[in-house]
């Protein structure tokens, strides 16, 4: 039996919709919007994604999280969708998608996988970024309040490689499991770091 990802991907493709489009990207965050939790150890077990002993640059990982200094932070996710973005001491700089709502996530990504490597949406793809780069424009914008610093010392589970042909779906699975605030209150924080700018 397909895995529950595949049966996702496979519903798109019986739509007729091509993947890594605007539409597609439309259609997921739609079906998966609905959704009020994802199961995280079926999403953590399913057969489309790959575990991967550490985090590389440019590619799209889910793990579970134990910020160092939890006890100080007003909120954190314990299960963040991460897309590296660099090195950083002890670890490394990423955007934990989580922190966006759907609709800013969905305009982010849009622009993101303008910066795909190439078209393959393989193993090859990766995106190809930099912070100089996302903080030098307004088609950006969104990255700032999903900008972070994560320690691999603290990652408490096999990094799970999402696989490029799948970013799209696993980017919308609420996933998310916020600390010391709800979602609504995250996204609502985060709305205000975009609107300033």
């Amino acid at each position: 039996m397909p895995s529950y990802l595949q049966r996702l991907r496979d519903e798109a493709s019986r739509k007729g919709l091509e993947p890594q489009t605007k539409k597609s990207l439309k259609w997921f965050k739609d079906r998966l919007g609905k959704l009020r939790r994802a199961n995280r150890i079926g999403i953590f077990n399913d057969e489309a994604l790959i575990k991967k002993g550490r985090p590389s640059i440019g590619k799209m990982f889910l793990y579970q999280y134990d910020a160092k200094h939890k006890d100080d932070l007003p909120y954190w996710d314990k299960f963040p969708l991460s897309i590296i973005v660099a090195r950083a001491p002890k670890g490394f700089y990423s955007l934990s998608m989580h922190y966006l709502p759907p609709v800013p996530r969905a305009r982010l990504f849009d622009e993101l996988q303008k910066l795909a490597s190439n078209d393959r949406w393989d193993d090859t793809t990766k995106m190809v970024m930099t912070y100089e780069l996302l903080n030098s424009t307004q088609k950006f914008k969104e990255f700032k309040p999903c900008f972070k610093h994560h320690l691999t010392k603290h990652i408490k589970s096999a990094p799970i490689l999402i696989p490029a042909d799948m970013w799209e779906i696993v980017l919308f699975l609420p996933l998310q499991k916020f600390q010391g605030a709800s979602t609504q209150k995250v996204w609502r924080e985060s709305r205000k770091i975009i609107r300033k700018g």
